[in-house]
């Protein structure tokens, strides 16, 4: 990500305080669980008060995003409005438990989340502040199939770029089973190898 913008100097900024998983779950647990059964709720008006209205088209790539965005967003600020807060002008976050949590599609293979790479966005997903908010950046997301008719799960997670520092499943999470969250093992990224490098190494071995 960080190669998509070579003017975003790292240097210049001062790393955040990285959250405990499981202090974050067992604070926010019913937060937590409010957010894992919203989202089906979302999805399904998703597709009955949108994209059934609107021929497919008519439907913008980014469609589907905004309006669940904004559905959980509403939802947030309808329930937990002392939480709620603004990153910047445009960007929605809550602050909950020393944490900044945003709200976020995530890539259904990777388990991460996708932005355009501003500076902001570099920030929010390098853990960097340049002010006296130190306080760890969280994600809430979720995934859905390639051509968004399957809901396919709902996730918190802490990230540091590409690196998952954590990541807690909550497809398992109700109000009758309170027991933490199941934590998904972090995926490290393999480093790709050069196609010159793949063919030296076979003819050494």
């Amino acid at each position: 990500m960080a190669n998509l913008n070579t003017l975003f100097d790292f240097s210049k900024f001062d790393k955040r305080k990285t959250a405990s998983q499981q202090e974050f779950e067992e604070q926010n647990k019913q937060l937590l669980i409010d957010y894992k059964n919203e989202v089906p709720e979302s999805f399904k008006k998703l597709h009955q008060r949108v994209l059934a209205a609107i021929e497919p088209i008519d439907q913008d790539k980014n469609l589907c995003a905004v309006v669940m965005s904004g559905y959980l967003t509403g939802f947030f600020k309808r329930k937990y409005p002392h939480y709620c807060g603004k990153a910047t002008k445009q960007r929605f976050k809550l602050c909950i438990s020393n944490t900044n949590v945003y709200i976020k599609k995530l890539d259904e293979k990777s388990k991460l989340p996708s932005n355009i790479p501003t500076d902001e966005s570099l920030k929010i997903h390098f853990q960097l502040t340049d002010s006296t908010d130190k306080e760890c950046n969280i994600f809430l997301g979720y995934t859905v199939s390639e051509d968004w008719s399957i809901l396919t799960g709902t996730y918190a997670l802490c990230i540091e770029g590409e690196e998952k520092i954590w990541i807690s499943d909550l497809s398992g999470l109700d109000s009758d089973n309170l027991s933490p969250v199941v934590t998904m093992k972090p995926t490290p990224i393999a480093p790709k190898v050069k196609e010159g490098a793949k063919r030296k190494k076979i003819q050494n071995e």
